[in-house]
């Protein structure tokens, strides 16, 4: 009945040692406005420098995301009057954006592959950081952040769902943090997401637009995305218009609330910046940026999935992390079991890293030494209940991995597994081996496994199932001669 419509404006700060337009430093500061110049808060007179890394990694995300490079291109103002903007005005691009008509690939969950096209990436710089005394009714404002490089990143509306919208975010995400372009914190605001929701009859064009602002999670995104698709769906079933808006989502409510009707790009009489020449990416230049980038995120998961034979579910989580990835691949170079490998690291490990909260590459287990143990394990020479029960012990390294192989090494030979189960047997002569002889034979497996336990898990299970079945045959043999 209804058509939902998406598009994605994603601001991402970059990873830069300096500010866009002044050699401030770019880092976190806890003390306010201590990393300001004369340029950073609009001093008459100051003129802009531009940094040359920024346009190295706007036009490196612009290739990861397979979009046309211009490589002439100039800067524009973009003018208006808030508080946090400390000279009145942007300095973007808006004529000539750095790329254009790219594309992302993602998943669903069952790992179908949908594109989603990307309008435009352009630089521009960041703003300055309000900070409200709601108490004493007064604002203050850090300049740290004016001049920080970033990147805006434009979807085409192609996206259809919440669902897509998540997964869309996520792999952007993913393919910046690889390439290091940035840290993509939703949490301390290098990566802002604004979602505009137009949902429409199904034979009409796109009637307006609904943008959501601030959104600082997934989940509170998602959410937004759900509640905004009924509401506007709800008005559209009564015949009532929408109002082309910006909105606000409280977390609270779970609603959106309306913030400001939405501006128009001539509210902003954009103009050419007069301080900075057009800017040329040379041919030589170009060629650096493109070898520098190896293999897209979405391209990985691709990989993992045809190469190791991993089903969706595991290669999404593997490639989650460009750290987690490269354990991976390390570790099964040595054991060869991908799909073993896999299951063990997002089960044992990381649970063990969600537990500390710390990243893979902190931990002291190396790669290698997991794929040998993997390797053991297949190869029925060492006892994977063993493995799991001191795998705490293991991953800090509170245990040799050579002594861990020796102790844990699979037991095969008669004598100690039938001195096992003679154990056993004796401790439950008038239990369990009582009950099997009358004919209870699920029992079997229960003492299959008080074998095992006494052989602390290294003996060789279908070597155990063998000679207790023959032990117990033999009892039985006895009883009917007596």
């Amino acid at each position: 009945m209804f058509r939902v419509v998406i598009g994605i404006e994603v601001h991402i700060q970059l990873k830069t040692k300096t500010k866009a337009f002044c050699s401030c430093p770019n880092s976190l500061s806890i003390e306010p406005n201590s990393q300001i110049c004369p340029i950073c808060i609009g001093e008459p007179g100051t003129l802009p420098s531009l940094n040359k890394e920024m346009v190295y990694k706007a036009a490196l995300a612009s290739i990861a995301f397979h979009c046309d490079i211009k490589r002439v291109f100039h800067f524009d103002r973009k003018n208006y009057f808030y508080p946090d903007l400390p000279k009145g005005y942007q300095i973007t691009q808006y004529e000539t954006p750095i790329g254009q008509n790219g594309y992302l690939t993602i998943f669903n969950e069952e790992g179908k592959p949908k594109k989603i096209g990307i309008e435009r990436i352009h630089m521009e710089e960041d703003t300055a950081k309000m900070l409200h005394d709601f108490v004493n009714k007064v604002t203050f404002i850090d300049y740290n952040r004016a001049g920080v490089p970033l990147l805006e990143i434009v979807s085409k509306p192609e996206i259809e769902n919440a669902n897509e919208a998540i997964n869309y975010l996520k792999m952007l995400k993913r393919t910046l943090e690889f390439l290091d372009i940035s840290d993509c914190s939703l949490e301390s605001g290098s990566m802002r997401c604004d979602i505009n929701i137009s949902v429409n009859k199904q034979d009409s064009g796109l009637s307006h637009k609904v943008e959501v602002k601030n959104l600082n999670s997934f989940n509170a995104i998602k959410r937004s995305i759900e509640y905004e698709i009924s509401r506007q769906s709800e008005l559209l079933s009564k015949d009532e218009k929408i109002v082309t808006e910006t909105r606000l989502f409280n977390t609270e409510t779970n609603k959106t609330e309306t913030m400001r009707t939405k501006e128009l790009a001539a509210d902003y009489r954009y103009f050419r910046e007069p301080d900075i020449p057009d800017i040329e990416i040379t041919l030589e230049e170009l060629d650096e940026i493109k070898n520098s980038l190896t293999e897209r995120a979405e391209e990985m998961l691709i990989r993992f999935m045809k190469d190791y034979n991993l089903n969706y579910y595991l290669a999404d989580l593997l490639t989650s992390d460009k750290e987690v990835a490269k354990f991976f691949e390390r570790a099964t170079k040595i054991s060869n079991q991908p799909t073993k490998t896999a299951n063990i690291i997002v089960t044992e490990i990381f649970s063990y890293l969600n537990q500390k909260q710390i990243p893979i590459k902190d931990i002291n287990l190396q790669p290698e030494d997991l794929g040998n143990l993997i390797k053991l394990i297949t190869e029925n020479k060492i006892s994977e209940k063993a493995f799991k029960d001191n795998i705490i012990e293991i991953i800090e390294s509170k245990i040799e991995i050579d002594k861990f192989i020796e102790s844990s090494r699979i037991i095969s030979d008669d004598s100690s597994i039938y001195s096992a189960i003679d154990k056993v047997l004796t401790e439950q002569k008038d239990d369990a081996l009582k009950k099997y002889l009358e004919g209870k034979e699920s029992v079997f497996m229960f003492l299959v496994g008080q074998v095992m336990r006494e052989l602390k898990g290294a003996g060789k299970i279908d070597k155990v199932k063998e000679l207790l079945k023959k032990k117990i045959d033999q009892i039985k043999l006895d009883n009917s001669k007596n």
